[in-house]
């Protein structure tokens, strides 16, 4: 089990690749003499938005990762260490950065197109999403509490075609959890069809938008307790 104190500096890099996103980059570097530490000083822009949306800014060169700390400094800016992270540590940032996790208070939830998962019309894993699988067990190993699977569909075909095929891929998810060694009774698992799209699955004049129904078809992982204090 990874400790409580790597994840909080996870959740604090989550924060700080969040608001670096979207200042205006007005960066200084300075020398931290008395620990001989080099620190990054950051201009940052706040949000009173609760939702933050995981993404890769943060630099990692020779598996140095930034620790994020809040420091008594000028308001809107935070200082940046520079901290080793473990490979474990290391492979889930990357999946969470890979499938653009969510974090809101104590959840964090991440994306899984469908077509990594399962060919068309079925419930079936493909061989392929062994991997995937694998990363995702990585995670929830080094989470607290329950597990939550929603499937999810565009809105092609018929309603109760589409919610039976989300439970069932949601139900083949969770099984592959298991037979991977994870406890059964973490997880819920349920289908959703087309009731929750996330993007719409027309454009403005009505004609059918592509992208935005491949966008809809989805899994959703959400996990309790991944950023812990």
């Amino acid at each position: 089990m990874i400790s409580k104190a790597a994840f909080n500096i996870l959740g604090l890099l989550l924060l700080i690749s969040l608001m670096v996103s979207c200042s205006n980059d007005n960066t200084v570097n300075q020398e931290d003499e008395s620990e001989n530490t080099h620190i990054q000083e950051v201009d940052l822009e706040t949000s009173n938005n609760n939702t933050q949306k995981f993404t890769s800014d943060v630099t990692i060169e020779n598996n140095v990762q930034s620790q994020v700390y809040l420091s008594q400094v000028p308001r809107s800016r935070v200082i940046v260490r520079e901290i080793q992270l473990s490979q474990v540590e290391k492979e889930i940032l990357d999946t969470l950065t890979e499938f653009e996790a969510v974090v809101e208070e104590q959840l964090t939830t991440l994306t899984l197109p469908d077509n990594i998962l399962f060919d068309f019309g079925s419930h079936q894993l493909r061989d392929e999403a062994n991997e995937v699988i694998e990363q995702l067990v990585q995670v929830i190993e080094a989470s607290e509490g329950e597990v939550h699977i929603a499937g999810h569909t565009d809105h092609i075909g018929e309603a109760s075609f589409n919610k039976q095929l989300s439970e069932d891929r949601a139900q083949s998810v969770l099984q592959a959890f298991v037979n991977k060694g994870l406890d059964e009774s973490r997880f819920v698992a349920e289908g959703f069809g087309e009731e929750k799209p996330i993007v719409s699955n027309t454009r403005p004049d009505g004609s059918d938008y592509e992208e935005g129904r491949q966008k809809n078809r989805r899994v959703e992982i959400t996990v309790q307790g991944l950023f812990q204090e």
